[in-house]
């Protein structure tokens, strides 16, 4: 029999990776929400979708968020309101109706101290740096508080290959091809995060939490979860691994000089986390 999964956030990176997986995957019913029919911002407007939801789900797929990070800092009041409100909404209503929730979450909920990789049973560094992250951690609690069951995918650095997405990638090829020299940030670390990566193992575990004779099928029973490679850069060796492979698929490239520089020699609205390093327990391919 096919299960019924809603996926919320139709236009992100990765909720498209998502689309893509599950369209070739025969043992799922999906449907997926956008903007339009169900307006994060509008706490209102949310609670009567949910209220007169009459869709029967098994998993929903959170992938709605307000991830611009330095606007947070003024947009404060609206990305609450996506980030923890509308978040609490939807965990409350996956509890009331037995449904298992998927939320992703962000590196950006702890402090950034050290260099060592922030496990995901550590609390002593929640402590976010910008809004954006107080937000996020804000919505990751209030999930654990719904009494839902619920799995929290914590992300870094997650990029994609379309071309029209506004991730760290698009960023790099445009600036390689109009200018000579970038200055990047090297004393940032952690993990760069392909949504085809994350989709695919988000499908997988996915197949393990219904799967009624799966042993790991109890590991994602109500828990936070990091999820990447285990692979950690800085966002100056990312461009130069950006350039490098620009180069090697013959993309011409304007850029000559790539330079190391600290963040404080780069000043944003929001501060950034140094070690954004997430070990995780499992390792996924």
């Amino acid at each position: 029999m096919k299960k019924n999964i809603a996926i919320f956030g139709k236009n992100g990176q990765v909720a498209n990776a998502l689309i893509q997986k599950f369209s070739k995957n025969p043992k799922f019913n999906i449907v997926v929400f956008n903007h339009n029919d169900c307006d994060f911002a509008d706490l209102s407007n949310l609670r009567d979708f949910f209220n007169n939801c009459q869709q029967i789900f098994d998993i929903i797929i959170n992938c709605v968020a307000y991830t611009n990070v330095d606007l947070a800092e003024e947009e404060t009041e609206l990305c609450d309101k996506i980030n923890h409100q509308a978040v609490k909404i939807l965990a409350d209503f996956c509890k009331e109706k037995n449904i298992k929730l998927i939320h992703y979450s962000t590196d950006y909920v702890f402090d950034g101290s050290g260099i060592e990789p922030f496990t995901e049973d550590n609390t002593k560094n929640l402590y976010p740096l910008n809004y954006y992250g107080k937000s996020k951690l804000a919505g990751e609690i209030a999930i654990q508080n719904s009494g839902c069951d619920y799995l929290i995918i914590r992300l870094s650095w997650v990029y994609d290959s379309r071309e029209t997405s506004k991730n760290f990638v698009n960023t790099i090829t445009r600036l390689a091809q109009n200018s000579e020299e970038l200055r990047i940030i090297y004393d940032q670390v952690g993990s760069p995060t392909d949504a085809d990566f994350v989709a695919k193992n988000t499908v997988k575990i996915i197949h393990d939490i219904l799967s009624p004779t799966c042993e790991n099928a109890k590991n994602f029973h109500n828990r936070i979860l990091h999820m990447n490679n285990g692979i950690f850069m800085s966002w100056y060796d990312f461009a130069k691994n950006i350039v490098d492979d620009l180069v090697k698929n013959n993309i011409a490239v304007k850029v000559k000089n790539i330079l190391p520089i600290k963040s404080s020699e780069y000043q944003t609205k929001a501060t950034r986390p140094l070690n954004s390093r997430l070990k995780s327990n499992i390792n996924f391919t």
